[in-house]
C-alpha cells in the first residue's frame, strides 16, 4: 500500500511541477516577483475521506500575491472529526477510542477520547492560466502541528499526551470568476500526514476534494483604497 501511495504521488508531483516546464515555471515565477506584492488570504475548508467518512478540514491562511500569479504565506487548519454515534460498546478508531476505569468495587467505566488535531501550515500556490474567467493554479501547503485525545471522566477534561504531525498537501486548482466578486472554486488534491502517534500517518492521508463559492474580498476594497488615495492627494 506504501508503495502505490509512493508511486501515485510521484506521479502526481510530477504533472504538477513539470506542466508546463519546470524552466518556464522558475523564469515566470522571477519576473512576477519582482513587482509590488499585494495581501492574499482565503478561509475555507477542504473534504477527506478518511475510512470512509467525510471529515473535513478548516483552514485561514494570508499572504503576499505577487501579480495575482505567485502567492505565498501562513495559515491554520483543523480537522472536524465526524459526530460520536453514542455507541461506546464499539471502538471507533481513529476518531474516537473507548478507555476503561474500574473503581474499587470492580464496576468498569466506559467514556470515549475524542481525537484533535490541528497544525499551521506554510503555504505557495503559482497560477499557471490565468483568463478573465478563468485560472488554473498549482496550490502546495506543508503542515506542522500535533494530535491528541481528549476524554471526559468525573466531570474533568483530561488530555493525552501530545504527538507531533506533518502534513503535506499538493493540489491542482480551477476557479471561475463569474463577475468581478464572486466566483466558484474546485481543488483536487492528496493529504499525506506523517505523525508519532502510532496508526495516526497511515490513517490521515486521503483524498481531497473542495468544491465552493468564494468572494474576492480585495476587489470590494479596491474602489474603497482608491477613493481614499484621492482624497488623501487632494488633502
Amino acid at each position: 500500500m506504501q508503495g502505490k501511495l509512493i508511486r501515485s504521488s510521484s506521479v502526481f508531483l510530477f504533472c504538477l511541477f513539470f506542466i508546463p516546464s519546470r524552466a518556464q515555471v522558475e523564469d515566470s515565477v522571477r519576473i512576477y516577483l519582482r513587482q509590488k506584492p499585494g495581501l492574499t488570504g482565503d478561509l475555507g475548508s477542504i473534504q477527506t475521506f478518511f475510512y470512509g467518512f467525510k471529515a473535513p478540514i478548516s483552514y485561514a491562511d494570508i499572504g503576499l500575491s505577487f501579480a495575482g500569479r505567485v502567492r505565498f504565506g501562513i495559515g491554520c487548519a483543523r480537522l472536524k472529526v465526524p459526530e460520536f454515534d453514542g455507541n461506546l460498546a464499539e471502538d471507533q478508531r481513529p476518531f474516537y477510542r473507548n478507555k476503561y476505569f474500574t473503581s474499587e468495587n470492580g464496576i468498569t467505566d466506559t467514556v470515549n477520547e475524542k481525537l484533535h488535531f490541528q497544525y499551521l501550515t506554510l503555504f505557495g500556490e503559482y497560477v499557471f492560466f490565468h483568463s478573465k474567467h478563468w485560472e488554473f493554479s498549482v496550490p502546495l501547503r506543508l503542515g506542522f502541528g500535533d494530535s491528541w485525545y481528549r476524554y471526559n471522566y468525573a466531570g474533568q477534561d483530561v488530555n493525552s499526551a501530545r504527538h507531533f504531525a506533518f502534513v503535506y498537501r499538493p493540489s491542482v486548482s480551477f476557479d471561475y470568476r463569474i463577475c468581478r466578486w464572486v466566483g466558484f472554486n474546485t481543488e483536487v488534491g492528496y493529504i499525506f500526514t506523517l505523525s508519532s502517534q502510532r496508526g495516526l500517518g497511515r490513517s490521515f492521508s486521503s483524498p481531497v476534494v473542495n468544491l465552493g463559492f468564494f468572494i474576492y474580498y480585495s476587489e470590494m476594497y479596491k474602489p474603497l483604497i482608491k477613493k481614499w488615495k484621492g482624497k488623501k492627494k487632494k488633502g
